[in-house]
């Protein structure tokens, strides 16, 4: 098969090009790779569920798990439309085989990120060989964001494997590896689709064009499957939206219009940020490789006036993915932090093949670029440094002391000064260790926190309470506020008082028979409140000043966590009448 241009993975050209400091020894991988795949799934299980997301994304499949619909997603025993299914699927899987846990919640997310790491793996070493595979694996691994993303119960992780294996896919195959890489570019899509919408196909196709487009590699279509590819795609997609569609009719205009075109073009979804918002979040969420990025200007300069097609190819490439997702998203008027996580995948890359090339990753604007991102991995240090010990207000009370973050901030610190010192006087393999040291450090940090920021972002402990103290007879309802988590603690459905929100278009559908009792509005809790049953009211502390307005007298307060409490019509009594911590 002629693409165009000579044999795609000419690795003794390559090899010229490579550096003797990042060259991994026999056991290095192998070492480095144990620690990851123990850092990314030995501790997804101490952290309780967090809200709203990880509530909502545990919920959905334990309810298919319960309900045995499979076709139709369902929240709090409503329909919920608003994603594809895939993620659920996957999910409820996990709880079917592990039980209905918080390990088995973020199995798939911990799952995907690990084989994401393969991809980088996979995509750096067909660019520029075995040592930028393996920089790149080891910097996506180590990125703050794509870390804290693979512990966490949503769907950003699992998209972003789908479209890095589209993409991946698409490099390998279009550079000769083998046929079934095509397949691999749609199948990819599909999966992608099935998990957060046409994001999933939009996504690789406009990375694929515009590197067509600036590579003028216009004859590689030629080599395309285009029957059985897209046959294969619409076979994996399209199934489950057409049975969805059968089965409710305004499916096609509340999915594709409402969930796709007006949360992008519209302000709807009330995410509105700046331009510029990612930014930060790039420059943060990949510390301390954020530093190395500055050289992708250089490296593209350097090759592009070389005689080195295939590493210009791979430039264009990698900086069509990054750059398509980047503005994408900046565009968007719906913006939130996970977006951005396809991006990263395509920078580490980058960072490993400035790494891996000795003409440019020596100059000196790597003498300002490295220590700038290590000086911010100093700061957070130091403010995970306070935080250890109560000095955050907003982080913990005084008094508050946590040996671990201590101890992990003090290594971040330390590592980062000699990380910024090495940088400065061009020691690189002292430099590349402690920019590593101080990445791992900063992830135990990240952990080490974890459990003091939950606090009051889980409604664990209200669960406990309830389950402890409630009687069997005692009614629940969520007032103005739907605790995404609770009905996964609980094991049931939570009855709710108004505060509908995303739950408001499946809560349409239903029948006043199937609302009666469970789904009111806030102003109809009154007799219930007032009668001599139990009611307990799940809410959050700004809907205080809401009761009297809703004819509500309000009772005593038998918990609070964060912004969150739990308030009950009658004095259960002395007994039970506890703000206490949580019972186990």
């Amino acid at each position: 098969m002629d693409t165009g241009y000579n044999t795609a993975l000419n690795y003794d050209a390559i090899r010229k090009l490579e550096v003797r400091e990042i060259a991994p020894g026999k056991t290095a991988p192998w070492i480095l790779g144990a620690v990851l795949v123990l850092l990314y799934l030995g501790t997804l299980w101490f952290l309780p569920l967090f809200d709203p997301d990880e509530g909502r994304y545990t919920e959905v499949p334990r309810e298919m798990l319960a309900g045995g619909d499979w076709v139709i997603p369902h929240l709090n025993d409503v329909m919920y439309l608003e994603k594809p299914p895939l993620y659920y699927w996957l999910s409820a899987l996990s709880m079917r085989i592990l039980g209905i846990n918080e390990f088995a919640s973020r199995l798939t997310s911990g799952i995907m990120g690990l084989l994401g790491l393969a991809l980088a793996w996979i995509m750096g070493h067909a660019a520029a060989g075995r040592r930028t595979g393996f920089a790149a694996a080891l910097m996506l691994g180590t990125c703050p964001l794509y870390f804290g993303l693979a512990h966490i119960t949503t769907l950003d992780m699992t998209l972003t494997f789908f479209i890095s294996l589209a993409l991946v896919s698409f490099w390998m195959a279009h550079r000769g590896a083998g046929r079934l890489w095509w397949y691999g570019v749609f199948t990819g899509a599909a999966l992608a689709v099935l998990t957060k919408g046409l994001i999933g196909m939009v996504a690789p196709g406009a990375v694929i064009f515009l590197y067509l487009l600036f590579a003028r590699r216009w004859s590689v279509l030629k080599a395309v499957p285009w029957v059985t590819g897209p046959l294969l795609f619409f076979a994996i997609a399209l199934p489950w939206h057409v049975l969805a569609a059968r089965r409710n009719p305004d499916f096609l205009w509340f999915y594709f219009i409402r969930e796709h075109l007006l949360r992008y073009a519209t302000p709807e979804a009330e995410r509105m940020a700046p331009f510029w918002f990612f930014l930060p979040i790039l420059l943060i969420g990949m510390l301390p490789w954020s530093g190395l990025i500055p050289g992708a200007v250089r490296l593209w300069r350097e090759r592009n006036a070389a005689d080195a097609p295939d590493r210009r190819d791979a430039l264009i490439y990698l900086l069509c993915w990054a750059g398509f997702i980047f503005v994408f998203f900046s565009a968007s008027h719906s913006k939130m932090v996970p977006y951005i996580l396809p991006a990263l995948p395509p920078l580490a890359v980058l960072g490993g093949m400035i790494l891996s090339d000795t003409e440019i990753s020596r100059p000196r604007w790597m003498r300002c670029s490295m220590p700038a991102a290590l000086a911010l991995s100093l700061l957070l240090g130091v403010v995970f440094h306070a935080a250890a010990m109560g000095k955050i207000s907003a982080f913990s009370d005084a008094g508050y002391f946590s040996l671990p973050l201590l101890a992990f901030s003090a290594v971040t610190l330390l590592s980062a000064l000699y990380g910024i010192f090495a940088w400065a006087r061009m020691s690189r393999r002292h430099a590349l260790v402690a920019s590593l040291i101080s990445a791992l450090a900063l992830l135990a940090c990240i952990l080490a926190a974890a459990p003091k920021f939950s606090e009051g972002r889980t409604t664990r402990p209200f669960a406990d309470y309830l389950q402890a103290h409630a009687a069997p007879d005692a009614k629940l309802f969520g007032y103005r506020f739907y605790p995404q988590s609770l009905p996964v603690y609980l094991g049931r459905t939570v009855n709710l008082a108004g505060g509908w929100g995303e739950l408001a278009y499946g809560i349409s559908k239903l029948t006043d028979t199937e609302k009666a009792g469970r789904i009111l509005k806030s102003t109809d809790l009154k007799p219930l409140w007032e009668s001599a049953d139990t009611v307990y009211l799940m809410m959050e502390r700004a809907s205080l000043s809401r009761m009297e307005g809703d004819g509500l007298t309000p009772g005593p307060v038998v918990m609070k966590r964060g912004k969150l409490l739990l308030m009950v019509n009658h004095d259960p009594g002395p007994k039970e009448h506890t703000d206490a911590k949580p019972l186990s």
